[in-house]
């Protein structure tokens, strides 16, 4: 497995944000929350979600063949919230980057980290933070986000959890797309909350 010539596409912001509302607008078009991302994924795009003992090295990767999402099975089992970022994350690698897998063949967690380490540390920080700006914006869309600030006050911890338990997102997860939306809210204190998954 040799890829070390694939470069990676810049994407962008702009780039990223079109491509997680046209994902929507396939997938999901009447953008009600919280996002069935697992269904999505099972119904919708025929790939599997498959929980698997990697010893907490890294959370998830997807299959070679696209056809499977496999899963730290104790965040499968015991955390929902970061089981669907996971996915939403997968989801972002597979729509943006999938060409990337053209000649990959890893079959085992090793193998996976060994097809990471085949990029650059530039182009490997570059798909992970566009995968995970995707997952945000597949998970917490901006339409959906703006309507919910409207019927309700950010005041309070309990208000930032409460809204991201409509989301079904961690806090921080939360917290990051009002920050990428410039959305302004009153200042909270927000130590304390469960930190974001990347």
């Amino acid at each position: 497995m040799d890829i070390n010539r694939i470069q990676a596409k810049v994407h962008g912001i702009k780039s990223v944000r079109n491509k997680a509302n046209e994902f929507l607008a396939l997938h999901h078009p009447s953008f009600s929350i919280p996002i069935p991302i697992e269904t999505i994924l099972i119904e919708r795009m025929d790939i599997d979600v498959v929980p698997l003992f990697i010893l907490r090295r890294f959370d998830g990767f997807i299959s070679s063949d696209l056809k499977r999402i496999y899963v730290d099975d104790f965040i499968y089992s015991q955390n929902q919230y970061q089981l669907r970022y996971i996915l939403a994350r997968e989801i972002g690698l597979l729509w943006m980057y999938s060409y990337i897998f053209e000649n990959a063949d890893y079959q085992t967690p090793d193998d996976w980290k060994q097809f990471t380490r085949s990029f650059s540390d530039e182009e490997y920080w570059q798909i992970i933070g566009e995968i995970n700006y995707f997952a945000g914006l597949l998970l917490v869309p901006k339409g959906p986000l703006e309507y919910e600030l409207s019927q309700r006050k950010i005041n309070s911890k309990r208000a930032i959890l409460d809204l991201s338990e409509k989301f079904m997102v961690e806090p921080n997860v939360m917290l990051r797309r009002f920050d990428e939306e410039n959305l302004v809210v009153k200042k909270v204190k927000t130590n304390g909350l469960i930190p974001a998954y990347n």
